[in-house]
């Protein structure tokens, strides 16, 4: 492809992307190449690129000669899902943690921080506010795994967290906005046990952090871990 049906390409991935992650894009929808082509004013190829992109990401699913759909998920699938990024997590974490810098201790302070600027921004009913929330959570979470140094295991990690958004988005996502404060609380913790070189501290940290939401999706629906 050309640069241009590239960045085309990325645009496309990255707006369906979110309008999945809010809500705006249901399980119940159907997507379609003609739409996108109508609705971006360009060819099939872009739009091809970006609809597989996401298919591979396992956000979506291709139905011959009817489109493209939300994957569907099981309650368990989702909770096998968080439990296996916990474990990436930790375990990565616990590799890095004495390589951790003060200027790395710096970049997550700067990620932290965005989740209060959303939260005073956020207007009552602004449908983006549990995308942009869960963007910020990724990259908390991406570059803190970074720092393990292996790019092999942070690009699947990167995959897991893209496929949680859209998995959790099917069971709460309007839970899922109005528990941002929380969730900069729990990155605000482990940025201070780490500042305390805690290690068995940050770490039960950073497991009720992604965890946590296990609890949530249960408690809501009324299911057991």
């Amino acid at each position: 492809m050309k640069v241009s049906e590239i960045n085309v390409k990325e645009k496309i991935y990255n707006e369906i992307y979110d309008q999945v992650t809010n809500g705006k894009i249901t399980s119940k929808d159907i997507i379609t190449e003609r739409a996108l082509t109508e609705i971006y004013h360009v060819s099939k190829s872009p739009v091809r690129e970006a609809l597989l992109a996401l298919c591979n990401d396992g956000i979506l699913r291709s139905i011959p000669r009817v489109g493209y759909q939300i994957v569907p998920v099981s309650f368990q699938n989702v909770m096998n899902l968080i439990q296996l990024r916990c474990d990436i997590e930790i375990c990565g974490f616990r590799r890095s943690f004495e390589k951790i810098t003060p200027d790395n201790i710096l970049e997550l302070k700067h990620i932290a921080s965005k989740c209060h600027e959303i939260l005073e921004k956020r207007e009552r009913d602004d449908c983006d506010f549990a995308a942009n929330s869960w963007k910020i959570n990724y990259e908390f979470h991406s570059y803190l795994y970074s720092l393990s140094g292996n790019g092999f295991a942070l690009n699947i990690l990167e995959k897991l967290i893209r496929q949680s958004a859209t998995y959790i988005a099917q069971y709460f996502i309007t839970d899922w906005g109005r528990d941002a404060a929380i969730r900069g609380a729990w990155h605000e913790k482990l940025i201070e046990a780490i500042e305390e070189k805690d290690l068995d501290k940050a770490c039960t940290i950073l497991m009720n952090d992604i965890c946590s939401v296990k609890t949530q999706i249960s408690a809501l629906y009324q299911q057991e871990i």
